[in-house]
């Protein structure tokens, strides 16, 4: 291993160290021992005033430049620009099917500190970033659409984990962020999917190979009783919310729809 390589693998431990230390230590002796930075520039965050805001994570600048989906496609909830009509489709979506999925809901879009964010959420063990943004994921569905997401039967879904993979990353980030989709939009969390087969990462695949990879990769551990919000943490290609769907479809779920953090 080169110098360079062997410094940057120990900035990484270090990095996720103290991010695991930020959810075992108490607050006064975690500022002393590994005061806080921002999750995506790395800038000195203040050590007093703790918020439960998931945006406390981040400096005020990367907070600034955080990408909010503000008018977005309603099939794949791509950016389609502030002026954008709520049911509006991009060209994409209006070419290709959802895979019955009817509509998709996200908060930002997945890069710059956004894209940071999620990535510590994911890989750096902070389960505790995933309520608070499915809080505020829940919030924004009922903004889009109350109707259709206060309905009583509604049900939540995470995307299932590999029990493998759900063993080595310690949680399933889809579920975490869905209990606190569950708690914006009183309604519960069902876990009626499972994976039967653990599926190569997706990350830097083309999207086209996409959905070889996943197709066959979910069953339904028991059929959902009305309508179902599926819920994962990033929305890419679209092929996992597709494969999920399509096994809900086969036990006769019809009204889909789906919620992200980012796309």
């Amino acid at each position: 291993m080169t110098r360079g390589l062997a410094d940057a693998a120990c900035s990484f431990y270090v990095s996720v160290s103290c991010m695991a230390a930020h959810a075992l230590l108490p607050s006064g002796l975690l500022s002393l021992l590994a005061p806080p930075r921002c999750y995506a520039c790395r800038a000195d965050l203040p050590t007093e005033g703790p918020s439960p805001d998931w945006e406390a994570c981040l400096c005020a600048p990367c907070q600034e430049a955080l990408e909010r989906l503000a008018g977005a496609c309603r099939g794949c909830a791509r950016g389609l620009g502030p002026h954008a009509p709520d049911r509006a489709r991009c060209r994409r979506c209006r070419r290709s099917s959802l895979g019955g999925v009817r509509s998709t809901t996200a908060l930002l879009r997945y890069r710059g500190p956004g894209r940071a964010l999620l990535r510590h959420l994911k890989y750096g063990n902070l389960e505790a970033l995933a309520r608070p943004l499915g809080r505020e994921l829940g919030a924004r569905c009922l903004a889009r659409n109350p109707p259709r997401f206060q309905a009583r039967d509604l049900v939540i879904v995470p995307i299932p984990l590999h029990p493998w993979r759900r063993w080595r990353r310690g949680f399933n980030q889809a579920e975490a962020i869905a209990e606190g989709v569950a708690e914006a939009l009183e309604r519960p969390v069902v876990c009626a999917l499972k994976r039967r087969r653990l599926t190569r990462a997706l990350y830097g695949v083309r999207p086209e190979e996409r959905e070889a990879i996943v197709s066959g990769a979910f069953v339904t551990r028991l059929i959902p009783p009305g309508p179902v919000l599926l819920v994962d943490d990033i929305r890419t290609s679209g092929a996992t919310l597709r494969a999920a769907a399509r096994a809900l479809r086969r036990e006769g779920v019809r009204e889909l729809d789906a919620a992200v953090v980012a796309t």
